[in-house]
């Protein structure tokens, strides 16, 4: 059957059922398909998103009502050329959503469309960097462990990045673009690293531990040295941020104000991250420094994991939101790491010892994460229609009717 002919038949079954059609795309050992399908499975999900009040992605949604629905073009090109010169517009604060803001609603007048793009974009590059995590599987049988650890890394921000739209987002074209890069030699993937930047400005402080992973990835004592400093180190964001306020680059980026909920809320979810992170605190280091790990692609998750922690830890006193995200990029570096390991325990040579202690501690880390794992599947089913199952037009023609999976399961019990 031609590739063309299977993506007619996933069009087709998707409207029927995007959860059948993504478990048929499962079942295909074709690339490009496996991309097209993850791709569009998000691109629907994106179309049968819940707009629950306080969420981030209500607020998205009122903005592009606010300043999109009646933009001119000439308006649009001005907007996108400060932007490109670092400097935020009263639309927008990146070129990412302002793109896709302007496409929802100048373009096409239908604000709810922001999330069905902003889905297709995040499903492209989640997709991608699930295919090139496991593409190495042929060498380790299936088991409970390994079938686990990548359920974790499937779960975890996928359905829930499309909230925020940019920084969870970003935080997949980052992975994917820095990961390609040290397995496939190719410059082009960096710049798919760049173009994280433009989908949030945060990344490029998170580059600047990337290329440091990059450049000491083999230098194993310095990188752990460097973690372990981390610990003792404080970093004042505040006037780090003052001195780049000064330059006028990025000009009110740093200096949005939150209201104190808001300011509550991000250092609660920075908690929550650090106290998932304890895992890889105290396995990462032990792994990165055997002597006989010769693989480039394993040593450079675990060496870009433990900067960007170090990262974390120098600024979860003076800064808690960037230190949560730091904790959850490292995660996913940490976590893609952790199924590398399970897939390449021959090639490895652990000793009968050294592997019974990986997996006593990997069963411990995913009994700890358990929780965090339930909060995003809760997360998700809370800002999802019902309709993702089957039929999703009936969302969209549903409006403020719909039900969330978690509301239809409550009026079910």
């Amino acid at each position: 059957m031609s590739l063309k002919t299977k993506i007619g038949q996933q069009l087709l079954l998707s409207m029927i059922s995007p959860v059948i059609g993504l478990i048929y795309a499962f079942k295909s050992r074709n690339h490009k398909f496996i991309v097209f399908s993850g791709t569009l499975f998000m691109g629907l999900v994106g179309s049968a998103f819940m707009y629950n009040p306080g969420s981030d992605g209500l607020s998205h949604l009122d903005e592009v009502k606010k300043h999109y629905m009646d933009m001119s073009l000439l308006q649009f090109i001005s907007d996108t050329g400060s932007l490109l010169i670092l400097q935020p517009v009263e639309s927008s604060n990146d070129l990412y959503i302002h793109f896709l803001s302007y496409l929802a609603g100048g373009v096409f007048g239908i604000p709810e469309l922001l999330h069905f793009f902003a889905g297709l974009i995040l499903g492209y590059f989640y997709t991608k960097s699930v295919l090139i995590v496991l593409e190495d599987r042929f060498e380790r049988k299936k088991t409970w462990l390994l079938l686990a650890l990548i359920a974790l890394f499937l779960i975890i921000r996928s359905v829930s990045a499309l909230n925020s739209i940019r920084m969870w987002t970003g935080m997949w074209v980052f992975f994917y673009g820095s990961y390609s890069y040290i397995k496939r030699g190719d410059v082009k993937y960096l710049l798919v690293v760049f173009l994280a930047t433009l989908i949030h400005f945060s990344y490029l402080l998170y580059a600047i531990p990337l290329v440091m992973a990059v450049v000491l990835k083999r230098r194993k004592l310095l990188v752990a040295g460097l973690y372990i400093a981390s610990f003792f180190i404080s970093v004042n964001f505040d006037t780090a941020s003052g001195l780049v306020e000064s330059t006028g680059l990025y000009e009110n980026k740093t200096g949005y104000v939150l209201s104190q909920e808001r300011i509550e809320e991000h250092e609660a979810k920075a908690d929550d991250n650090r106290q998932n992170a304890n895992f890889y605190k105290a396995l990462g280091p032990l792994l990165y420094l055997r002597k006989n790990n010769d693989v480039v692609h394993l040593e450079f998750l675990i060496a870009g994991g433990l900067i960007i922690l170090a990262l974390a830890n120098i600024s979860s006193s003076s800064s808690p939101m960037v230190s949560g995200r730091a904790t959850a990029i490292a995660a996913t570096f940490l976590t893609a790491a952790a199924i590398q390991v399970v897939f390449l325990e021959n090639k490895l040579r652990f000793n009968s010892g050294l592997k019974k202690l990986i997996n006593i501690s990997f069963a411990g880390f995913l009994i700890s994460a358990i929780p965090f794992l339930l909060f995003h599947i809760s997360y998700a089913i809370g800002s999802v229609s019902i309709f993702i199952i089957v039929f999703p037009f009936s969302s969209w023609l549903l409006g403020d009717i719909d039900l969330s999976i978690r509301e239809a399961i409550g009026d079910i019990i």
